[in-house]
């Protein structure tokens, strides 16, 4: 299994179902073009992320392959905006790769990995068990692509890939809860779930189909996100093996705006 594959698609998705009231259209898509306005000058962030990719492989005869497994991955993490290109970031990382199968001790297999990643000046920087290494971001090292959070990206949901937007309220909080159209959601899944193209190539023929792309966001009064999930369910073909990826990711921000500082490490010990 490529690691790196899978961990491309660990950044975006959807916990639980809410109870809801209203209905989409061009009111309630305006009210949550105040949300996107308002993230669109977020200066600082602090939140809690929780990804988790379950990938079902079965062959011509319905059986499942070698390549099934499951991936999770917890980050703690704060940035800082300087502009649009030019974003701080210190993640702290735990990271479960599944394997297939039960091993001696009667337990799944498996790995955990823990790590924490600097992004400074678009450089990357990783410290995983004292072993620090740094890269240009564009290409950092093997398995950190699905590091590259970005809120803008999340956030960037057009009205013509809505299929239908219902809002309720919970307190002061406004809950928008998005059903995309999977053929039309395609682009937006590419730029929100990192290497989601790539994957779709190393599993099938590089188109994939899109089965569900749901969104929930909740702001409060100042129409600042307090929480952001997808639910996302892949599809890719390759001959007779038929591979099916469900990507959930859950978003928790602790502050927005306050000021945040990140303090760095000696970056100048980490080598390429």
């Amino acid at each position: 299994m490529n690691k790196k594959i899978i961990s491309g698609l660990l950044i975006a998705a959807i916990i639980g179902l809410l109870a809801s009231c209203g209905n989409g259209g061009d009111k309630s898509f305006v009210a949550f073009q105040k949300v996107q306005h308002t993230m669109q000058t977020l200066e600082d962030a602090s939140y809690e992320i929780n990804a988790g990719l379950q990938i079902s492989s079965k062959d011509a005869d319905g059986k499942t392959t070698p390549l099934s497994t499951s991936t999770n991955m917890i980050l703690i993490g704060r940035e800082v905006v300087h502009a649009k290109n030019n974003i701080d970031r210190m993640l702290k990382t735990t990271y479960h790769m599944g394997e297939q199968g039960i091993d001696t001790t009667g337990t799944s297999k498996g790995a955990n990995e823990r790590f924490t990643i600097y992004m400074k000046r678009n450089m990357t920087y990783i410290d995983m068990n004292g072993i620090k290494l740094k890269s240009n971001q564009p290409n950092p090292p093997q398995g950190i692509g699905m590091t590259d959070y970005n809120a803008q990206k999340l956030l960037g949901i057009s009205k013509d890939i809505v299929s239908n937007l219902t809002i309720s309220k919970e307190g002061d909080n406004t809950i928008y809860f998005f059903l995309l159209k999977p053929r039309q959601a395609m682009d937006y899944f590419k730029n929100s779930v990192t290497s989601a193209e790539q994957t779709m190539k190393g599993y099938g023929n590089g188109t994939g189909e899109l089965k569900k792309v749901n969104v929930i966001i909740t702001a409060d009064r100042d129409n600042k996100v307090t929480t952001m999930s997808i639910d996302a369910a892949l599809q890719t073909k390759l001959d007779t093996l038929t591979t099916d990826f469900h990507y959930q990711l859950s978003i928790k921000y602790t502050s927005i705006n306050t000021g945040l500082k990140i303090n760095f490490p000696d970056l100048s010990q980490y080598t390429k």
